[in-house]
């Protein structure tokens, strides 16, 4: 119970950080990022890396995302940025593979529904820059939310 709560926080805190960061300036902290790489290592294990095979699979594809969100981003030019896949291997380190692609498909979908909406209400273009971290932290907060009432 307590780590789920400690990491819970962790990923909470990092994306709050990145998010303004991301919102207000378009880049994320590289600062926040190794800050809690090291702790999400550290805490896993403090905590016990898991027993079973199925549990260390989920460890090792958490961090996957982001390492396939980043070679998306040098294939397409910067379509994905760098801090996106950053953040998504930092917080696949809490999550696990199921719990950060969750995170990351819900962003996503919230992102695309209010750039679609700004694109037909004619605020936005298909081609426009957007921050992904306001969106993940949305989503986030949103499955903490769906977690504690269910």
């Amino acid at each position: 119970m307590t780590e789920g709560w400690i990491k819970s926080g962790c990923v909470l805190v990092f994306l709050i950080w990145n998010a303004c960061t991301d919102w207000k300036r378009k880049e994320i902290d590289l600062r926040s990022v190794g800050l809690f790489a090291v702790l999400g290592v550290a805490l896993n294990l403090c905590f016990g890396l898991p027993d079973s095979t199925a549990g260390t699979v989920e460890l090792i594809l958490g961090p996957a995302l982001g390492l396939l969100a980043l070679t998306l981003g040098f294939v397409t030019a910067g379509g994905i940025g760098f801090g996106d896949g950053l953040v998504l291997c930092v917080t696949g380190l809490y999550l696990g593979g199921a719990g950060n692609l969750r995170m990351f498909l819900h962003g996503t979908v919230l992102c695309a529904v209010v750039l679609g909406t700004g694109c037909a209400l004619g605020k936005a273009r298909w081609k426009d820059s957007f921050p992904l971290i306001p969106f993940l932290l949305a989503a986030y907060l949103g499955g903490l939310i769906w977690d504690m009432i269910n």
